[in-house]
């Protein structure tokens, strides 16, 4: 370029000259002669350097454009590669994702405290697996223990029934005349025995009552926690909210990225932008490099743990193969198909209980029918005997029957105190659930108050977490914005390249 601006220079200042000689009076030919040539020799030489200015211009042009296009084609290469990688490991991760969280929304009872992270879930979900099985076996076994409970409850209560009967039967015999004094003796020993049995059947109606002052009281307990459930679920609703804020706000924050993303690649791709394009790559390489390893170890992680489950629990995937994915979708169906199990097993127990409990309270009805009759009849009996006539002749067989008579209620007293024995029993067993329920409930009360203070928690990081996305957001709108400007900075500086090349350089050659 130099050697054409001298050229230029020379050939200026030759027409300069051959203007003034044009002015100056040539006496001879020979002057004029020798002019011409060296404006010819001169104009040989200006022409000849510059094809050779030329020739190495093009030159140098195609030796820059190959080794553009050599690097461009290299870096896209590597690019797409990464690129279809990256693609396929997303996928595999968003499969799984979306796997979990269709459980997540089908049962979400079944991960109350969990929170969002995949990773979190599949651990809480491989524990699940873990001890349901564990659970199932220990409510079967409970359940067979309360029916034989409830059965020999049910047989206790219609052998006092049967024994009620009988003795209803035996007590019918006919009445004699007897002496005053042995009437006066029975009906003393019968009256005895019948306040014994009211005392016995109003300690009966206090343990009566006492049930149902425990009952009242569980009542209470089961209310307070419907309340403190109600109390957990608007918290959970709160937190809802607040995440669908978060939501909301990081997709606005995404649309301006993506707006800014937008105009960041229109102007990466305009043709005076390529050559700073090639100073990117390796970085854009380096990310998506980091991105795929990422990648890579989380799903490295998911089929660490579900191998780790089918190792321990190889009975569980019994013709299941060894893809991660099949695997996955076995273990959630087991998830479902045990909790289902379990749903089935606690209803049919409750339905078998109420039922069991419906046929002692119709047998306890016909006992207390029977003992009313009983007493009805005696005091009957005791009037007939009062008002009999006397006799000076008592036989034995009359004396027989009102000993058996004596003996038959002196038998209802034993069996009312065996009565009032499983009348105790039942309460003991009554005031241990009371006691065990109180329990729960206290652990219920210490867990809800965990999670609330968990939710709160979670709902502060929410708060916080958006806070930070809404500054990573913004200073990744700034970052962008900066890298827009710089584009267009050295977009302008490439646009004034040209410029400079055209300007006059003095050295010492010229």
């Amino acid at each position: 370029q130099r050697e054409i601006e001298q050229l230029k220079k020379d050939n200026d200042q030759i027409r300069e000259k051959s203007t003034e000689y044009k002015h100056v009076e040539i006496q001879t030919d020979e002057d004029i002669k020798a002019l011409y040539e060296i404006i010819k020799q001169q104009s040989e030489e200006l022409s000849i350097l510059n094809e050779k200015n030329s020739n190495l211009l093009s030159q140098d042009e195609l030796n820059r454009e190959k080794k553009i296009d050599n690097e461009t084609q290299t870096d896209d290469r590597q690019r797409e590669k990464l690129l279809q990688m990256n693609n396929k490991l997303k996928r595999a991760l968003q499969v799984i994702k979306d796997k979990i969280h269709r459980i997540v929304n089908e049962k979400p009872d079944l991960f109350n405290g969990i929170g969002e992270e995949t990773n979190e879930r599949l651990d809480h979900l491989i524990s699940i697996v873990e001890n349901q099985t564990t659970q199932i076996d220990f409510i079967q076994t409970e359940h067979q223990q309360q029916i034989k409970e409830l059965q020999n409850s049910l047989l206790t209560c219609q052998f006092e029934l049967d024994n009620e009967r009988q003795q209803h039967v035996l007590a019918a015999s006919s009445t004699e005349d007897i002496s005053p004094s042995i009437i006066e003796d029975y009906q003393i020993k019968i009256e005895q025995l019948e306040k014994t049995l009211i005392e016995k059947e109003n300690e009966q109606i206090l343990l009566h009552e006492r049930l149902n002052e425990i009952e009242l009281e569980l009542r209470k307990i089961l209310d307070d926690q419907n309340s403190t459930l109600m109390k957990y679920e608007l918290l959970v609703q709160e937190r809802d909210l607040l995440i669908e804020q978060q939501t909301l706000h990081s997709t606005e924050s995404q649309r301006e990225i993506e707006q800014l993303k937008k105009e960041l690649l229109e102007l990466k791709q305009s043709p005076d932008y390529q050559h700073i394009e090639t100073q990117t790559d390796d970085r854009q390489h380096e990310k998506l490099l980091q991105i795929n390893n990422k990648l890579k170890r989380i799903i490295q992680t998911f089929k660490e743990k579900i191998h780790r489950l089918v190792i321990e629990k190889p009975n569980l995937f019994d013709g299941i193969s060894e893809e991660t994915n099949e695997r996955l979708d076995h273990l959630i169906s087991i998830v479902e198909n045990q909790t289902i199990q379990i749903d089935l097993i606690q209803n049919e127990r409750d339905e078998l209980e109420k039922q069991l409990r419906n046929e002692i309270k119709e047998l306890e009805r016909s006992l207390e029918t029977s003992e009313n009759e009983l007493n009805y009849e005696k005091q009957v009996r005791s009037a007939q005997l009062v008002s009999a006539a006397p006799s000076e002749d008592i036989s034995s067989s009359i004396v027989e029957d009102y000993q058996k008579q004596i003996d038959e209620l002196e038998q209802k007293l034993s069996e009312n105190n065996e009565e009032q024995s499983l009348l105790r029993e039942h309460l003991n067993k009554v005031e241990v659930e009371l006691k065990e329920t109180k329990h729960n409930h206290e652990l219920t009360l210490t867990k809800y108050k965990e999670e609330f203070l968990s939710l709160v928690e979670e709902r502060n990081e929410l708060i916080e977490q958006q806070t930070l996305s809404s500054t990573e957001h913004q200073r990744e709108i700034e970052q962008l914005k900066k890298d827009n400007d710089q584009i267009q900075e050295e977009f302008t500086k490439l646009k004034q390249l040209p410029d400079y090349q055209h300007v006059e350089i003095q050295t010492h050659e010229e």
